[in-house]
């Protein structure tokens, strides 16, 4: 068993290392970047920003609550639904007969090469 440790490739020991993690940086050693710091005149620019969104929001006639009740609504939608029924035309297909005569009158022979 000694003759296989010993006769071990030239390229074992580079990934040996690799694997041991040697040669890369540990994580607990990273630097914490110290010239970062939080703007007060950003969060301050942000919080303006957010609060005039809300106030145009809650201006807005989309947002005020709906004056409708809920038989009303009903009363609606069965208008439109009607509305919509009476576009709805019974379908005037051919019938068989229809179809045959005019098989009959459009069959002609093509030329074939």
């Amino acid at each position: 068993m000694s003759d296989v440790r010993s006769s071990t490739p030239g390229w074992f020991e580079a990934r040996q290392t690799e694997l041991a993690g040697d040669g890369y940086p540990d994580l607990g050693r990273v630097p914490v970047n110290s010239t970062y710091r939080e703007s007060k005149f950003e969060l301050s620019g942000t919080r303006k920003v957010n609060q005039s969104l809300l106030v145009s929001v809650l201006q807005s006639p989309r947002s005020a609550p709906t004056y409708l009740t809920p038989e009303a609504i009903s009363q609606w939608g069965d208008v439109k639904r009607a509305s919509v029924e009476k576009m709805n035309v019974r379908a005037d297909f051919l019938t068989d007969e229809e179809v045959a005569a005019l098989k009959a009158k459009f069959n002609r022979s093509r030329a074939r090469r």
